[in-house]
């Protein structure tokens, strides 16, 4: 209970302290806030913000702790977090994010699946992908198809790759499968086919 009130006093003490413009004062005050009190969801958010230009490491930290120890609030954590890597180019940790998000993220499935084949196409580590396809039972509809699709396109000829983009999906595929095999096929410079 104290240290809940600690944290609360130097939450608003740091709040207080941004609207000044203090940025030491901020800083301080929400290291006080967060250690006084991890489960602290505002003073750890706010901390992750503000370090994500200056620490990013730290920033991923913290972000990945209130998306673990805070399920309730894990969506809108990881999308503020991914707005703060993708201006870094941080592909290794957007990787992260992806997977851990496309494993309790329906609603933006399509989302965190672009982004993860965004960061993974530049990082083009095969393994991303081949671990995430190990437990296909975790995954939201049509997340196991693009990646199996994606797998083997990534790895074959040209004219291989046509003919697995080219296999009919299922009916009730999302919209998203769709998406892909089309943005894929103009990729690799089949627009007609696409």
């Amino acid at each position: 209970q104290i240290d809940q009130a600690r944290s609360a006093y130097f939450l608003t003490n740091a709040q207080e302290a941004f609207q000044r413009s203090d940025l030491g004062e901020t800083v301080m005050s929400l290291s006080l806030a967060y250690d006084y009190d991890p489960d602290n969801y505002d003073a750890g958010f706010f901390l992750a913000r503000l370090w994500q230009a200056g620490r990013p490491e730290v920033s991923n930290h913290i972000y990945q702790k209130l998306v673990l120890n805070h399920p309730e609030r894990r969506t809108e954590t990881a999308q503020a977090w991914l707005r703060s890597l993708l201006p870094r180019a941080d592909y290794p940790w957007i990787e992260r994010l992806t997977t851990t998000a496309l494993r309790f993220s329906d609603d933006h499935a399509s989302a965190w699946l672009h982004a993860l084949l965004f960061a993974n196409s530049r990082t083009q580590d095969d393994s991303i992908i081949s671990n995430l396809l190990s437990a296909p039972d975790t995954l939201t509809p049509g997340v196991e198809t693009v990646l199996r699709l994606e797998e083997s396109v990534r790895n074959s000829p040209p004219g291989l790759a046509l003919k697995y983009l080219q296999q009919v999906i299922p009916e009730d595929s999302p919209d998203f499968v769709l998406y892909y095999k089309v943005r894929r096929l103009i990729d690799l410079g089949f627009p007609v086919e696409a």
